[in-house]
Parts: structure tokens; C-alpha cells; sequence
């Protein structure tokens, strides 16, 4: 499939992805509310379906935001073989007896640049498809090998399969988004868009060799790096403690997520000023009659973005912290601030909002 195509589909799954998240945020924020409450026992239970299967669709929402290169990461340095050994493993224990699961690694140790999280989901999406595509019966091979040769020096992952094989017409197509093979409910069609996604955001690049009858495989290049993986990092406080009343500045330019923001904020002791844009939140930074607190604003607003009203609101009130929230991905809002993703549960939130005031 050309690249100008999957370019093109990258930018609506994004604006889909975006779109959708503030929906996320709305339900998640909705449903904690309700799960502070005494209720009783199947109201509880209902509230609990809710947020799980909000939480299922963050996780789709994610694969399309890294189909469209715009989700969250965290890149580290990361060795490869780690992360293919562990991930054959739990595989190998769950597929049936008639599936032969081979891993194969390279012999020098091949360190890459990647989410580590994505990495996993990469691994697994690939081995999904290909057990899939077997029914059960054959070799599905994950292997690993370093090239030095290029520039810069690649490592190449493949997970490869023995099943029948896919037609040129439907291997161009296999990292569209929604694009899938699988009967009606057996499958969303964004596991290889997530692959193709992910892949390219770590400098890389994917392709799939597949003939009918002959079986599949996709192989992976990235760029091999020297250094060691860096050591995993500590785990993060769980929860924030509840605020001491402070005034908290809302800009959200979607008027049910910043009502469902504010209740959120306001149940955990803060107290909230709404605005629904960039010019509407400095004047009443103004006009508030007592210092705002912080404020938390989306950063994607038009006319004036959250980028933008960070910096008139450093001219308007230096020293007063400013928490970005997107729809998108983290890493494209503007550096030196704070970011929480939109479908983000409450615990996250809070804790970008203790930290923003400088709360232990």
C-alpha cells in the first residue's frame, strides 16, 4: 500500500482517535463519580462493566492513535531478545498442542529505541495473526538477527507462519485501518495498522512476504543502538491525596467533558472555574478576584491553543502552573508542561494536578 494512502488514513484515524477520546473522558469521568457512591451491590457491578469496557475502548482509541503516530510513549532502550523471549513464552503456554511455537534469537544482544509497552503489543498483534492464521496446526517462528552492514546497522524482527498464505490484493492492504479478513466479530482490523504505526514512530519500517499457499511473514527493521537497556522505572504513586480547596482554571473548548472535568475536580476538593476557550480563561484569570491555582487546559482549541494561553498566561500571572490534556498524543504538546491524555482515568488526573501545585 503507498505511503501517501496510509499518510492519509493516519491523519483521520487520528481525528477519529481525538474525537473519540473526549467521549472517553466524558464516560470514565461520569463513571468514577458514580463509583465514589454508596450504591448498591449490581448498581456497583453496572458501574464497573461501565469503566472496563470505556477502558477496552481507550485501548482501540490507543491503536488507532498509533496507527496515526500520535499515541503516548515512553522510549527507552530496550533489548530486543528480552522482549521476544518473554512474549514467546506466554504465547508458547497459551495456544493449543498443535501449534509449534519456535523462537529464535539472535546471538548478540540487539538493543533498540521503542515503547516497551508497544514493543510487546507489536509482538503480540503479530503472533495473534499469525496463530490465526494457522487454525491451530503448524510453525509460527519469531526470530531476531542484527544487520551491521547498513546505515545505521538494523535489527530485523520476523514473526513468520506456514499458513496458507494471503493474495497480493489483500497483503497490500493489511495495515489499512479496519481492514480485516476475520468474520464479523473476530476482529477490529487495527492490529497491523497499530504495528505499522508504532514501527514507523521508532524509525523503522515494516513489510509483509506472503504467498498463497506458502504461508507469511512480516519483518520488522530498526535501527540497533550500543547501550544497555535502561533500568525499568519505579513504579508511580497510585493515587493523589484530595485537595485543600484550591482553585482550579478548566479550559476545555467540548462542554460535556469540561462539566464531567469539573465534577471530577470539585469531588476531590478543589474548587473549578470553567472556560470553554483560550480569551474566556485569561479573562477570568483576571477577574477571578483571588489567584487561580493552576490551570488545566486541552491543547487543541481554536482559535487560541493551549499552547498559545500558556504563554499569555505567563505574562498575565507568572508562576501560576499550567497541566496540558490532549486527545492525541503527550509528546505533541508543547514541552515544559505537564500532559494527562483525555482518556486518562481519575487517578492520573490528580496526580498532574498535586504535581502541578507542588502537593507531596
Amino acid at each position: 500500500m503507498g505511503g501517501d494512502r496510509l499518510e492519509s488514513l493516519g491523519r483521520l484515524a487520528g481525528g477519529v482517535a481525538h474525537d473519540f477520546n473526549n467521549l472517553l473522558g466524558v464516560i470514565l469521568n461520569y463513571a468514577t463519580l458514580l463509583g465514589h457512591q454508596q450504591l448498591p451491590g449490581q448498581a456497583r457491578a453496572d458501574v464497573a462493566e461501565i469503566q472496563a469496557a470505556a477502558g477496552r475502548a481507550a485501548e482501540l482509541t490507543g491503536q488507532l492513535l498509533a496507527f496515526a503516530r500520535r499515541d503516548p510513549t515512553q522510549p527507552e532502550r530496550v533489548d530486543l531478545n528480552e522482549s521476544v523471549h518473554s512474549v514467546g513464552e506466554l504465547f508458547g503456554r497459551t495456544v493449543g498442542a498443535g501449534l509449534d511455537v519456535v523462537v529464535d534469537l539472535s546471538p548478540t544482544q540487539p538493543v533498540v529505541v521503542v515503547d516497551r509497552h508497544q514493543l510487546d503489543q507489536v509482538l503480540l498483534n503479530l503472533a495473534t495473526n499469525a496463530a490465526d492464521a494457522l487454525g491451530g496446526r503448524g510453525r509460527l517462528t519469531i526470530s531476531t538477527r542484527t544487520d551491521p552492514t547498513g546505515t545505521p546497522a538494523t535489527v530485523v524482527l520476523e514473526v513468520a507462519d506456514t499458513g496458507p498464505g494471503m493474495d497480493p490484493e489483500v497483503a497490500a492492504r493489511a495495515f489499512e485501518p479496519f481492514f480485516t479478513t476475520k468474520p464479523r466479530g473476530q476482529g477490529t482490523g487495527l492490529g497491523l495498522a497499530a504495528v505499522y504505526g508504532i514501527v514507523q514512530r521508532a524509525g523503522g519500517e515494516v513489510t509483509i512476504d506472503s504467498t498463497p499457499g506458502s504461508g507469511t511473514t512480516v519483518s520488522i527493521r530498526l535501527p540497533l543502538v550500543d547501550q544497555l537497556p535502561d533500568a525499568p522505572a519505579a513504579p508511580r504513586d497510585p493515587a493523589g491525596p484530595a485537595g485543600q480547596g484550591q482553585l482550579i482554571l478548566v479550559v476545555e473548548d467540548d462542554s460535556a467533558l469540561r462539566a464531567a472535568t469539573q465534577r471530577v475536580l470539585e469531588a476531590a476538593g478543589y474548587r473549578v472555574l470553567r472556560a470553554a476557550g483560550g480569551a474566556e480563561a485569561l479573562s477570568l484569570i483576571s477577574s477571578a478576584g483571588e489567584p487561580v491555582a493552576a490551570v488545566l487546559t486541552d491543547v487543541a482549541m481554536s482559535p487560541m491553543g493551549g499552547g498559545e494561553l500558556a504563554g499569555e498566561i505567563r505574562r498575565l500571572a507568572p508562576g501560576v502552573p499550567v497541566v496540558m490534556t490532549t486527545g492525541y498524543s503527550p509528546g505533541g504538546a508543547p514541552a515544559g508542561h505537564l500532559v494527562v491524555p483525555k482518556s486518562a482515568g481519575e487517578g492520573e488526573l490528580l496526580r498532574a494536578i498535586r504535581a502541578a501545585l507542588g502537593d507531596p
